[in-house]
């Protein structure tokens, strides 16, 4: 793949950008939902701007048909000749004014690549650095980001056993969301609870999106699902560890957070997620409609 010719710097903060590409392509569907505010600035801040927002095959289905992206693009960042698809697509298309490149917890190189082959006059996006790798978007303008490495994320399942338990014991319906890497994680849970639930497994993101918006309640770890569920308008309590809420807690009118005050997973109590979920249950504007 030949490399995009050098382009001067541009100022990003520019009203007249005529074509904006936003470039979000990597797996994790929490950090695209996270990136849904900036991506409605960009839209605000640029209205008469055409908005190209490219995704992951993979999390396509989270964001195709919203208003605040004028296209969609969709890639198949999970092997090569997607990745090289979107690259000739990019260094034969028309050359947009800016692109920006979302990062959160990891660095695509795939993705840097992308923003590179894009051609844009201006490109926007963290200091690679932060992660340790080189520049492959070629940037024309870097910021700074105190982020860290992704660690394990997982609430124990005998807590989860304790929560699902109380809300049982007042008349609640309870099932459980297993995720492909949460392997075992049911099983805890039911052996801690002494009872068998419903499971909700393998479901694509607007059948999950659905059950959301029709659920009365969602309790879960720091990823994906959560982010997915505030988004939808449920009511949703997030449980935090070494990742700071104020920084990751999803989007949403009816979002809670618990951490524990020494940041530490493990320390979050059942009851503190219940002091948390029990009030939305009873708010009005988070009631199921």
């Amino acid at each position: 793949m030949p490399a995009a010719e050098p382009t001067p710097p541009v100022d990003p903060t520019r009203s007249d950008f005529r074509t904006i590409h936003l470039f979000r392509p990597q797996n994790q569907l929490g950090d695209l939902l996270l990136n849904v505010p900036a991506i409605r600035s960009i839209r605000e801040r640029f209205p008469n701007a055409r908005v190209v927002l490219v995704v992951g095959r993979q999390n396509a289905a989270a964001v195709l048909g919203q208003r605040w992206a004028d296209e969609i693009r969709v890639v198949d960042t999970r092997n090569f000749f997607g990745v090289a698809g979107g690259g000739i697509h990019g260094l034969k298309g028309p050359r947009p004014d800016l692109a920006v490149y979302f990062t959160t917890v990891s660095y695509s190189r795939s993705a840097g690549m992308l923003v590179r082959w894009s051609r844009a006059r201006a490109r926007v996006g963290f200091d690679p650095a932060t992660y340790r790798e080189r520049d492959r978007a070629a940037l024309t303008r870097r910021v700074g980001y105190p982020g860290a490495g992704k660690h394990e994320n997982r609430w124990p399942a005998d807590r989860f056993a304790a929560v699902a338990r109380a809300l049982i014991g007042r008349g609640l319906s309870v099932w459980w969301l297993e995720g492909p890497q949460d392997g075992g994680t049911v099983e805890a849970a039911t052996q801690a609870l002494g009872m068998k639930l419903p499971v909700v497994r393998g479901e694509s993101i607007p059948m999950l999106a659905a059950r959301f918006a029709r659920a009365g309640l969602y309790i879960g770890n720091d990823t994906g699902p959560l982010h997915l569920a505030g988004a939808t308008g449920c009511a949703t309590v997030g449980i935090y560890g070494w990742t700071d809420p104020a920084e990751w807690r999803p989007v949403g009118r009816c979002v809670r957070s618990v951490r524990a005050a020494d940041g530490k997973l493990e320390s979050v109590e059942p009851r503190a997620l219940l002091d948390a979920a029990l009030p939305l249950l009873a708010e009005e504007r988070c009631a199921v409609g």
